[in-house]
């Protein structure tokens, strides 16, 4: 039977991965994981509708023309607010966005005139093919544009990250969506080269490939992006205005807290942050904490996050995640020269001052003190072994 053939199969599946990715991300929490939900479903949808061995023995293909170019050109729009929603300080979804989806508001509302006026057949089917067409071209130049907007939100992301957290690793730096917008643009490439070659009879030799890309495609996207966390704390409001009731009012007595909109900081604001944010740090070691982000700390001092990393640049001439490691790498230069550091490895020793591994300890130890930790440590404990 027709049905059973590879591709069909191969089809349905994709059908299937995309439905049960967006029924699992629309029950998540985060907003980042609702909207990649709500693309698995528009990818869902365009594949079911686009499925001609389901809607011919169905007799739904005539009904589904107009929804599939909806749910076509949907698809690229959710992957940016995806991306978007990753990359945001302060996310929020607002009505502006409804434009990023006109085409396909437009497409949709072209192809219901058409088949309703003039019917599938004759005129009716050559005017809905030049609407598909040009919805391809569009859908082609979506690619393109949001493309190198992801790009753009991703290297700023990339930039920001030094100024908001004390660490850059795998759950902060979104190097996996770097990499799937990359997949992304070549599997757009082997799509468009795939629409021609449908027209050109070719498609029966292309079909299993393609389709097994596609599925491996959304596979990926839908793992990573369940595991994905929420990077930005989107409960944080301290970039609009300063916490203005704080439980504990001692902790920032020095200085008075201002509405940045109406009153620049100044140096002298800035001074005193910075001398408070040391105390603060030095007092409770909190650059032990290996998930420090400047979040936490903006609603420890009841201070706007634009204020204390000014105050940490113009002060310290340095960014946050700087400063924070240098706080780190400087405790375990103090442990590294007492007798007690031979009962930990080097990745205790990092663990312990507060990174997550060993290898950004050795990054930021050598770019600190131009040593390793383990020629430091020889050189103030003389031949002792250093365990790694």
């Amino acid at each position: 039977m027709e049905l059973f053939t590879l591709p069909n199969l191969l089809h349905f599946s994709l059908i299937i991965v995309c439905f049960v990715f967006a029924v699992i991300l629309l029950t998540e929490k985060p907003k980042s994981k609702k909207i990649l939900g709500f693309m698995m479903v528009f990818a869902s949808g365009f594949y079911f509708f686009n499925a001609g061995f389901l809607c011919r023995p169905m007799n739904y293909c005539d009904f589904n023309r107009p929804f599939l170019l909806l749910f076509f050109l949907s698809i690229v729009p959710f992957y940016y607010f995806y991306t978007k929603s990753l990359t945001t300080k302060i996310f929020r979804w607002n009505k502006n966005f409804y434009i990023h989806f006109s085409p396909a508001i437009i497409a949709t509302i072209s192809s219901l005139i058409v088949l309703n006026f003039f019917g599938s057949a004759g005129n009716g089917r050559l005017y809905y093919s030049t609407i598909h067409k040009f919805s391809v071209i569009v859908y082609f130049f979506q690619v393109l544009g949001y493309s190198i907007a992801m790009f753009v939100l991703l290297k700023k992301h990339t930039k920001n990250i030094k100024h908001f957290f004390s660490y850059n690793n795998v759950r902060n730096n979104l190097n996996w969506l770097k990499f799937f917008l990359l997949f992304f643009i070549f599997f757009s490439a082997v799509d468009f080269f795939f629409f021609f070659a449908f027209y050109l009879g070719e498609l029966y030799a292309l079909e299993i490939t393609y389709l097994s890309l596609v599925i491996g495609f959304f596979i990926f996207i839908g793992v990573f992006g369940l595991r994905q966390k929420e990077i930005y704390p989107q409960d944080n409001n301290m970039d609009d205005s300063v916490l203005e009731n704080s439980r504990d009012k001692n902790i920032f007595k020095n200085v008075i807290i201002i509405d940045e909109k109406k009153q620049p900081l100044t140096d002298k604001r800035a001074k005193d942050i910075f001398m408070e944010l040391n105390k603060l740090i030095e007092d409770e070691k909190l650059y032990r904490n290996p998930d420090l982000s400047i979040f936490y700390i903006s609603k420890r001092i009841n201070v706007n996050t634009k204020y204390i990393s000014h105050a940490i640049n113009s002060e310290a001439n340095s960014n946050f995640c700087t400063y924070i490691n240098t706080f780190r790498i400087n405790e375990s230069k103090q442990l590294l020269k007492t007798k007690e550091s031979d009962n930990y490895t080097l990745t205790g020793i990092a663990n312990i001052v507060g990174f997550h591994s060993q290898p950004p300890f050795n990054s930021w130890f050598k770019k600190i003190t131009g040593e390793t930790p383990s020629q430091y440590k020889k050189k103030y404990r003389g031949a002792t072994s250093v365990p790694v």
